[in-house]
């Protein structure tokens, strides 16, 4: 062999050595994903059948958590599925779990024409924790009320997709006893709230003496477009959480004129009722300098119809006066101030 093709060999050689211990050294040098007492990796979620909970062990009643409180802990305990830490989406704790004896039950999306959803769904659930509020009782003892997120079996990449995409709201409640956390309600599905599959804000309401309850405001609409919100109420009814109050149409934002914005609040009585009357502000303005003329008379509160016809432009205030009856809110009133 000439001096020429053998000091080629040995070039070939060497670079190949190089490649492979630096290929070795890189390898070695790789961040692996830190590992979670209890947790499992996204690849499971893939290969790994689906974990049946008994509908027993949901939400057992008298469930307790060491203090301080926390949502993720507590969430793992009321729904002991297998629980996921993924730190490659910007840190998803998730509990995926079936169960092949609890109740299902079908609910309404809060989106006009979405389908029917039945939970618990029947192949998979992907279960997040999501808001949390925490209060002091009227008799003193401080509760925490929680939200979670419930998604039909899916990619995780696909989770907080699409702008009408709703999730399936759960909630519990917990009161602290004996320096303990103690599971005092729970519904682990009341309904399809939210966009991008992400679930709305909670709003802790005094309801009556030592009687509270949650609200969400449910605000979305196109890329750009305006935004429109609806409200709903959350209260326990013979022991569970339950839809109170359904209002449509309370407010407006993402635009530049006719926004408007609500809050409710409780009206005092002489009664110590455990249900108050309700009263429900709209404030905003009504603008006819807008890009579409039919928003005119489209978009302002139905109290509004006549206040419109012949001014360009108000400040307003509607109020909505809900009273308590067979386990419901019910429109009692209504009236509006032009500002």
């Amino acid at each position: 062999m000439s001096c020429p093709i053998r000091f080629f060999v040995l070039i070939t050689l060497l670079a190949g050595l190089v490649i492979g211990v630096t290929y070795a050294q890189d390898k070695k040098n790789i961040r692996k994903k830190p590992k979670v007492a209890g947790a499992h990796t996204e690849d499971d979620i893939l290969v790994r059948p689906v974990m049946n909970v008994p509908a027993a062990a949901i939400g057992q009643p008298g469930l307790s958590l060491d203090k301080p409180f926390n949502k993720i802990k507590a969430l793992r305990k009321l729904i002991p599925g297998r629980y996921y830490h993924l730190e490659d989406y910007s840190t998803l704790d998730l509990v995926v779990w079936k169960s092949n004896d609890y109740k299902h039950k079908r609910f309404a999306g809060w989106f006009i024409g979405e389908p029917r959803d039945i939970f618990p769904f029947t192949d998979c659930n992907i279960t997040e924790v999501a808001d949390t509020i925490m209060f002091t009782d009227d008799s003193g003892a401080r509760n925490v009320i929680f939200s979670f997120a419930s998604h039909a079996s899916q990619s995780v990449d696909d989770i907080h997709t699409g702008r009408y995409s709703c999730a399936m709201m759960g909630l519990a409640w917990f009161t602290e006893h004996d320096n303990k956390w103690v599971l005092k309600y729970f519904t682990p599905g009341i309904g399809c709230y939210g966009a991008f599959q992400s679930l709305p804000d909670l709003n802790l309401i005094k309801l009556g003496k030592n009687n509270y309850g949650c609200y969400i405001l449910n605000s979305n609409g196109g890329p750009g477009q305006v935004y429109y919100s609806s409200m709903d109420l959350f209260a326990i009814v013979d022991g569970k959480f339950k839809i109170v109050l359904t209002e449509d149409a309370v407010g407006r934002t993402n635009t530049m004129s006719s926004r408007w914005y609500s809050r409710l609040t409780t009206l005092k009585t002489q009664t110590d009722s455990l249900f108050q009357p309700l009263s429900l502000k709209i404030d905003g303005n009504f603008n006819r300098d807008i890009p579409n003329p039919e928003y005119d008379t489209t978009d302002s509160p139905i109290e509004l119809a006549k206040a419109i016809i012949g001014r360009d432009s108000f400040d307003f205030r509607v109020t909505r006066r809900f009273e308590y009856s067979k386990g419901k809110y019910r429109k009692v009133s209504s009236r509006y101030k032009l500002k």
